[in-house]
């Protein structure tokens, strides 16, 4: 992950997973901290001023599905004291932003490949699948799931939230 002064061009940050490997995710930043996620599903938080590593959270220790990496994409969203991000086994993940501990798991979505990320709409995150075929609504405070509409294809991207609808990419 690299950080630049946006005026010079200066490099002002530098990190490098401890796996070597490609970040994918949207990096999101809160409180003076950067948040992002890497391909092998290691999930990290740096503080900006120090540059220093806060916490990770491997997701390899949850994983049910041995032959997928556990990459983590798209864009991470806050929600009070938490940071939601989801991976491609279909998880979503909520940690508690200071400690990097588990708030709660989504694991029902099994074998979903959520690519583009939750979006959150006041204490609802929606999330669109692309290996199940849905699209669904998810308790942000809990992570239990509000409700499920069946697609016709997948969905590559994050649903767009409308002035009364929810909008989401298919590929039908």
């Amino acid at each position: 992950m690299l950080g630049y002064d946006w005026n010079s061009g200066k490099q002002v940050f530098r990190t490098q997973t401890e796996e070597q490997d490609p970040i994918r995710t949207t990096p999101v930043i809160q409180k003076d901290r950067i948040f992002f996620g890497s391909w092998e599903g290691v999930f990290y938080c740096y503080d900006l001023k120090s540059r220093q590593q806060l916490w990770r959270y491997d997701t390899k220790i949850r994983r049910k599905i041995k032959y997928w990496k556990s990459v983590i994409h798209g864009k991470p969203v806050f929600y009070k004291n938490t940071v939601i991000f989801t991976g491609r086994i279909g998880w979503i993940f909520a940690l508690n932003i200071d400690t990097g501990t588990e708030v709660w798991i989504a694991d029902k979505l099994y074998s979903t490949w959520t690519v583009g990320g939750p979006v959150l709409s006041g204490d609802t995150l929606y999330v669109g699948s692309s290996n199940s075929y849905t699209i669904q609504a998810i308790d942000a405070e809990s992570g239990n799931i509000r409700w499920v509409s069946c697609l016709d294809n997948r969905i590559w991207g994050r649903p767009l939230i409308g002035k009364n609808y929810l909008f989401a990419g298919s590929g039908s």
